[in-house]
């Protein structure tokens, strides 16, 4: 699959359990992530990612918040 969020999901409509993933959509619902996420969590891009590529483990809610910025800026 090259899509995350629509695999999981095709997984779940069809009976398979997963992980919990929370999407995050143009940062517009980072603050209920923020509420609802365990940490530490592993944040993940939606594509392009591949062996370990696309993939950063973050400790804490201000870890999350800052690589989220960090990400948003080199867009």
């Amino acid at each position: 699959s090259q899509d995350r969020v629509k695999e999981k999901d095709h997984f779940r409509k069809i009976g398979l359990n997963t992980t919990a993933y929370y999407p995050i959509l143009e940062n517009t619902n980072i603050d209920e992530v923020c509420s609802i996420a365990k940490f530490p969590a592993i944040l993940k891009t939606n594509r392009f990612g591949y062996d370990g590529k696309g993939q950063w483990k973050v400790s804490n809610v201000d870890e999350f918040r800052k690589l989220i910025l960090s990400l948003d800026k080199k867009d």
